[in-house]
């Protein structure tokens, strides 16, 4: 018997696969609502198993009774469990990370706790959250857990996939816990096991994990503002560079979303000693770029309209892609959202279309033809399902606005709309 205490974007995938293999899976998450959403088939994750979407799974494991979901922990038995929790570090700013989920989750679980049972927490956690925070929080209660740390490191959209192909670093409190969480993790089908010598280690190791990506795309998005200088096109010049053997430049975008990447760095620096918070040069100054890669968007879009003889104040702005990254549903903290705010804010008339984000925005439109109707500028901040086919019908029938802003470099060069590049 498995319990999932989070089912968010990686918890509930995480919940079903397990299922899959013939557990007995809990999942609890104290959100009435998107309980209510699992059991009644209306989930906004976009993820597939061998073809099979996520909330057609959900459904079958739930009626097979393999899977159970509630807004609270109830323990049948009193047999040894294993609590897994997807519940991560919360954040108010990025450079203000807190433990306020974890500590009220643990407040409602650990009195439930029985002597053997194991936890094992799979959020992205600042260094020293373990043995400093949560370790004491569990031993308070004078009883014999088990507690490991294994870092989460799939990629939304990519989730069942990736939970088989994807190495796991483990970690553990002592040594009797990680033989315990490491025969657990044998059970399912992940690919192999990294034992981390301390749960710091673990911590550390999934924090900077996220911090080369974040300079990594900062790199990338520097790269995307000279190529045109240089008369090259972006996804040339880095099909070409990718093609040495040790070169992986990633794709550059409108900014950087999610809840991992953005609030890294400040994770590594809640837990330096003050005296080293200035040590990471390179680090911060991808944080900032990233970060200001949204008001880089904006000043060109004033741009575009400006050589149109128009002011964002009176624009009629058209927008594909709401969600925080490519080929996904998850809108937490994404670029795109903040650039459309501030579209708003300018006074400028917005209009967007997801076809994968749920209908939650006031601007959001039901489909890409009525989000570009009059439209004075086309402003493409992600790549979602169908997007090359919806530029190639836009051209084909004229339909084009006067101007396009691609953070994404997806548009091909074209006679019929002036075409600019972030």
């Amino acid at each position: 018997m498995v319990y999932i205490l989070g089912l968010g974007h990686i918890g509930l995938p995480l919940a079903i696969w397990i299922a899959l293999s013939g557990k007995k899976v809990f999942g609890i998450d104290k959100d009435r609502t998107k309980i209510e959403e699992i059991t009644t088939g209306r989930i906004n994750i976009t993820e597939y198993y061998r073809g099979t979407p996520l909330k057609t799974l959900a459904t079958e494991l739930i009626r097979k009774e393999l899977l159970i979901v509630n807004h609270r922990i109830e323990r049948p038995g009193n047999e040894p469990t294993v609590f897994i929790v997807t519940v991560g570090m919360g954040q108010l700013r990025e450079d203000a990370p807190h433990f306020s989920a974890l500590l009220t989750l643990l407040e409602e679980l650990c009195p439930l706790l029985m002597d053997e049972d194991l936890i094992i927490f799979r959020g992205t956690l600042s260094p020293g959250t373990c043995a400093d925070i949560l370790l004491p929080e569990i031993r308070k209660h004078k009883k014999r857990i088990y507690v490991a740390y294994c870092p989460e490191t799939v990629q939304e959209t990519s989730i069942f996939s990736e939970l088989s192909t994807n190495p796991l670093i483990l970690s553990a409190a002592d040594e009797e816990s990680y033989r315990q969480a490491e025969k657990f993790l044998q059970s399912l089908p992940f690919s192999s096991i990294h034992r981390a010598q301390s749960m710091e280690a673990a911590e550390t190791a999934k924090v900077v994990q996220n911090i080369y990506r974040d300079v990594n795309i900062a790199f990338a998005n520097e790269i995307s503002r000279i190529s045109s200088e240089l008369k090259v096109t972006t996804n040339e010049l880095l099909r070409l560079a990718n093609t040495h053997p040790r070169v992986n430049i990633l794709q550059p975008g409108p900014g950087v979303g999610g809840y991992c990447l953005p609030f890294a760095l400040g994770f590594l620096l809640k837990s330096l000693p003050e005296g080293m918070k200035g040590d990471l040069p390179l680090s911060t100054t991808a944080r900032n770029i990233n970060r200001g890669k949204p008001h880089l968007v904006l000043g060109t879009v004033r741009k575009a309209l400006k050589q149109d003889g128009k002011t964002i104040d009176t624009a009629r702005i058209a927008i594909f892609g709401l969600a925080m990254k490519d080929y996904c549903s998850d809108t937490r903290h994404s670029p795109a959202v903040e650039i459309m705010n501030m579209l708003i804010e300018n006074g400028a008339q917005v209009k967007a279309y997801d076809p994968l984000v749920p209908p939650e925005f006031p601007y959001r439109t039901p489909s890409f033809k009525e989000s570009i109707k009059d439209a004075d500028l086309l402003l493409i901040t992600g790549k979602q399902p169908g997007i090359e086919i919806y530029i190639w019908e836009m051209l084909f029938n004229k339909e084009c606005p006067p101007s396009i802003v691609d953070t994404r470099n997806i548009f091909p060069p074209s006679e019929r709309t002036k075409l600019y590049r972030v």
